[in-house]
């Protein structure tokens, strides 16, 4: 798959803030596409919930 240096180093660090890498969000936005069962969007870095108080 071809994609922009900017596009791909920026999925690259946000992967990577999330624990993560670029082989694994890519599967995981492929499967939830796909609509395959229990497939969901990987998480980004930003999207944790905050703890409850």
């Amino acid at each position: 798959m071809r994609v922009a240096p900017g596009v791909k180093a920026a999925v690259d660090a946000a992967a990577a803030a999330a624990d993560s890498n670029r082989s694994k969000v890519t599967e995981a936005l492929w499967a939830w596409y796909a609509g395959l069962p229990g497939a969901s969007l990987p998480e980004r870095p930003g999207d944790a919930k905050p703890p409850a108080r």
